[in-house]
């Protein structure tokens, strides 16, 4: 399945931060954080970024969750 964006403009800018990703302007925190912001997750993904953010030690609420 293909990327799904939670509105046309988030997937304008989440394709242009992926480029910037690509040439290492944007690392990959932020990158994440762009990943979280701008695609749809689904229940069992949003159960993985918490995963992840914990792992990472990151608080809830630097997490979006």
């Amino acid at each position: 399945m293909g990327k799904v964006y939670e509105s046309d403009l988030l997937g304008v800018l989440h394709e242009m931060a992926e480029d910037l990703h690509q040439i290492g302007a944007i690392n990959d925190a932020r990158m994440w954080e762009y990943d979280r912001d701008c695609l749809v997750q689904e229940p069992e993904a949003a159960k993985e970024t918490a995963k992840t953010a914990e792992m990472e030690h990151i608080g809830p609420a630097t997490a979006g969750i």
